[in-house]
């Protein structure tokens, strides 16, 4: 049978077409390939060669700020316009591209004359006459002949933006050589002039609106001055010499005098006490007051004369002798005329200095009046100087707008505002045509046509290679030879059952550390979750919470409710759980480390803070466990303990402390707790409980809550709940 599929169908049904068959599908049908080949050969040779050649002119212009030292307002700054990114460069190149610019080359090119551009100068062919009937093309008499020129015109039009620069490239073709550069270069031109002509035009916009509002601020200007001097004029309020008012130039020149008036009094009087002291001790002689004057200069002149004469007589004429008392007694008429004269003198200096002493009361009177005049007319002055800096301020608006006025009008003349762009390269007469192209376009149509041949035929082929139906089921059911049919192949397909759930592998429990084992297996989630959100609620913003964990009983594990709690709490806010009793395997276990460092290894300095601290493997909860040490609980009285309290409450939002059974450290730590979760076996009717949870309540009033936890996991509840809500846990 197999035979006779083969000579009905020529090959065997096979599940994919071999690339040998496709290469002789190719081989037996390649006249379709051929003859396309060449007729697209030939046709492309006569298309380029009948075709009207295009020649495009290429002018390149460069995107740049051009004003310098000369044509800026500012002739003290540089240039800081940014850069021109790539949205201003397309926005040029749309402006180059803009009717203005095109009906100003249009103009000057004369293409309006040219049958390139507006075809309607020339008879229109017999085709392009039953297009138009047909209603397949559009009538040229119905266009004006501005907007027939115009679509020519940007049809023959590329303008783009070259690379990632600012340099912008017009291209402009045409079946004339000579218009197509001279075309490139008359919109580069006229895009410079138009560029030009803005900046002109934005110029003389500006000169215009100066000229209009600097009249009337000359006129506000005049105003303002005018006030300012007719109220100094009302008020008395002359500025002298210095720059200031009269009043208090006076002022000034008061309390001048008034100091020197002081400082000559207090001159002679020094001078006076001083003759004084000199005459009292006999040392008249020594002040340059009474040496310096004239009268007694003379008498000690006729002193010395004096007693040169006693010691001429004393060699001849004994004490006793007339002429010897005469002598005496002139010398002792002399020291007396020379006393009085000092005396005069000290008396002329404190007459001085009374004058003085009355020069400075009258000063100070005047003083004193002038004080009250200067008093009164700063009250003016205040408003004088508010009208002065009104005045100013318009004086330097009107400047400044006159200074811009002055330099906008040399601006306006022309060529003084150049444009932000130049032209680097201008279009030259091309040489050779830019279409058509002959090679490529005979190369790429041939090429073309080849592919195109070879695909539809692979595709065919493809697609025509499965048998005729019932052909595979016939094929399939063919047993070897020398076996008989299979029934079940001969059978129709089931569908397969859907294959079982693979079993989840039950959870390995890791052995726990051999120092304590836990009492009860840790509690589900569920059943504290009444709890976490009580406890959360009592967060409040800027510090974390303390919560601490007590276990009522030697057989009460409590970590097998901390843990599940503080992961609950984990999933609220950040939450790091800290073993205080000597040990939790739970602990260890949650974080996959046997007897990591902890809590007694940083008090005791052999370990850091950062070390302590270690991930939950499943939830974002951080553990702190006990340690390494023997001790059976912290001293909350250790400073490292209570700096460590200090640092988790600031980074975390919740800090659960497991104190286990060592209710000593609740008591030592119940000012900073917010909440106390007290894990007992038995529930709130039991005595003991009872007198546990009051002791507890009365340190943390409200705060506290019992979770019962009932051996061999059974559910537990919560026998005392103060913080509102029934908690239990399993």
């Amino acid at each position: 049978m197999r035979g006779a599929q083969q000579a009905e169908y020529g090959r065997m049904p096979e599940g994919d077409t071999s690339l040998a068959s496709v290469f002789s599908e190719l081989n037996r049908k390649k006249l379709w390939i051929i003859l396309p080949t060449l007729l697209a050969l030939v046709g492309a040779i006569v298309f380029v060669n009948v075709v009207s050649p295009k020649y495009t002119g290429e002018a390149r212009i460069l995107l740049e700020n051009r004003d310098n030292y000369f044509t800026r307002p500012d002739k003290e700054q540089r240039g800081t316009d940014p850069p021109l990114d790539s949205e201003a460069v397309q926005s040029q190149v749309q402006t180059i591209m803009s009717r203005d610019i095109a009906k100003k080359a249009i103009k000057k090119l004369d293409l309006a004359s040219r049958d390139e551009f507006d075809p309607v100068q020339k008879e229109a062919s017999a085709l392009k006459r039953i297009l138009v009937l047909l209603g397949l093309s559009k009538d040229p008499l119905a266009i004006s002949p501005e907007e027939r020129v115009l679509e020519n015109y940007f049809d023959k039009l590329l303008v783009f933006n070259v690379g990632k620069s600012r340099v912008i490239s017009v291209e402009f073709s045409s079946k004339d050589p000579e218009v197509a550069f001279k075309g490139a270069n008359t919109i580069a031109d006229e895009y410079i002039a138009f560029q030009r002509d803005a900046k002109k035009e934005t110029t003389h916009g500006a000169s215009s609106w100066l000229a209009q509002a600097i009249e009337p601020m000359r006129a506000r200007v005049a105003e303002a001055e005018g006030k300012v001097e007719a109220w100094r004029a009302q008020s008395g309020l002359l500025i002298g010499a210095s720059n200031a008012t009269i009043a208090t130039q006076q002022l000034g020149e008061m309390n001048t005098q008034m100091s020197n008036a002081r400082a000559t009094q207090s001159e002679l009087q020094a001078k006076a006490r001083m003759i004084r002291e000199a005459l009292r001790t006999g040392r008249v002689f020594e002040t340059s007051e009474v040496v310096n004057n004239e009268l007694i200069r003379r008498l000690l002149e006729q002193r010395v004369a004096m007693k040169t004469q006693i010691a001429l007589e004393e060699r001849t004429l004994l004490p006793g002798h007339p002429r010897m008392k005469e002598l005496l007694a002139q010398l002792a008429d002399l020291e007396g005329q020379i006393r009085t004269a000092a005396e005069r003198t000290a008396r002329t200096l404190e007459n001085d200095a009374r004058v003085a002493g009355a020069r400075v009361q009258s000063i100070q009177a005047e003083f004193e009046g002038q004080k009250k005049t200067a008093a009164s007319a700063n009250e003016s002055e205040v408003h004088l100087r508010a009208l002065e800096r009104e005045a100013r301020a318009l004086r330097d608006n009107y400047e400044q707008y006159l200074a811009k006025y002055r330099d906008s009008i040399a601006r306006d003349a022309d060529q003084a505002a150049p444009a932000d762009a130049r032209i680097i390269s201008r279009a030259v007469l091309p040489q050779k045509a830019a279409f058509p192209k002959k090679v490529p376009i005979i190369l790429l149509a041939s090429l073309a046509t080849l592919v195109l041949t070879s695909a539809i035929i692979v595709t065919r082929f493809i697609f025509s290679a499965d048998p005729p139906a019932g052909y595979a089921a016939e094929y399939e059911v063919m047993p070897p030879a020398g076996m008989a049919p299979s029934p079940v192949a001969a059978a129709a397909p089931q569908p397969m059952p859907p294959a079982p759930p693979a079993a989840r592998p039950a959870p390995v429990a890791a052995a726990p550390p051999p120092r304590r084992p836990a009492a009860h297996a840790p509690a589900p989630n569920e059943a504290l979750d009444p709890l976490a959100e009580d406890i959360a609620a009592l967060k409040s913003p800027g510090t974390g919470i303390l919560i601490g964990c007590h276990a009522f009983g030697a057989d009460v594990a409590s970590a097998a409710t901390s843990l599940p709690l503080a992961r609950l709490l984990s999933r609220t806010g950040s939450t790091i759980l800290v073993d205080l009793s000597g040990g939790r395997p739970e602990i260890e276990q949650a974080i996959g480390r046997f007897r990591p460092p902890g809590v007694s290894d940083m008090l005791a300095g052999a370990a850091s803070f950062g070390d302590i601290i270690h991930r939950d493997r499943t939830t974002r909860l951080h553990a702190m466990p006990f340690g390494a040490r023997t001790a059976d609980a912290v001293d909350p009285g250790h400073p490292l303990f209570e700096d460590m309290i200090a640092a988790l409450t600031q980074t975390y939002d919740f800090v659960l402390l497991d104190a286990g059974t060592a209710a000593h450290l609740m008591e030592a730590m119940a000012a900073s707790l917010g909440a106390i979760v007290m894990v007992a076996t038995r529930d709130d009717s039991d005595p003991a409980v009872m007198r546990a949870f009051s002791h507890l309540d009365a340190l943390l009033p409200g705060r506290v809550t019992i979770v019962v936890e009932e051996p061999a996991m059974a559910t537990p509840r919560a026998a005392n709940d103060p913080l509102g809500t029934a908690h239990s846990a399993a």
